[in-house]
């Protein structure tokens, strides 16, 4: 790890990846100055192997490989072969709750578009709370709506737009930076 790293490490939304704003490009500056670390889910690689735009699609791919990916379990139906976990019960217990906080009373099971694309938000997040990430960043306002409902279940856990994860980070790295600059005396 580079000494500067703060040890945080954010998951991140599909939607990040071509996020044209000036928090999603100072955090992507943050990671590849090795402050903070950027990871991505499985999730997003099966996001982006159902984009028809064969381009957009292209350029997403390239992007999204610059950064770790996390592998969480296997949903079936969802996840792309060979890029999943088998989950244990645990695993299962957690993207239940999840997607039953995120989404409460849909059917799971559906096979609407409209439910696909809530199992892979679960995904995210199942996914991330399971590698121990405090924060997942997101554009998606209906994931946004329900961060106070997953970090009461889940420690804390946020799900935050770019600009607030850039706040916490910037927070965090001044903080690194002042005890660098002021480090306490040793203990005697």
């Amino acid at each position: 790890m580079p000494e500067s790293w703060l040890g945080l490490i954010f998951h991140f939304d599909t939607n990040f990846l071509d996020d044209p704003s000036a928090a999603a490009a100072e955090l992507r500056q943050l990671d590849a100055d090795g402050w903070i670390m950027l990871r991505a889910s499985d999730a997003v690689g099966a996001e982006l192997a159902r984009d028809r735009d064969e381009e957009r699609r292209s350029m997403l791919r390239d992007e999204a490989t610059s950064y770790p990916e996390a592998w969480g379990p296997a949903v079936f139906d969802e996840s792309r072969i060979g890029s999943g976990l088998i989950g244990d019960d645990a695993d299962a217990e957690r993207f239940n709750r999840v997607f039953a906080l995120l989404f409460p009373g849909t059917d799971r099971a559906s096979t609407s578009r409209t439910a696909s694309n809530k199992r892979r938000d679960a995904m995210h997040i199942a996914t991330a709370l399971r590698y121990g990430a405090g924060i997942f960043i997101t554009r998606d306002q209906a994931l946004l709506k329900k961060t106070g409902a997953i970090a009461a279940d889940f420690n804390d856990f946020r799900i935050v737009e770019p600009e607030q994860a850039l706040s916490f980070a910037r927070r965090m790295k001044e903080r690194s930076e002042h005890r660098k600059q002021h480090p306490l005396p040793p203990i005697r």
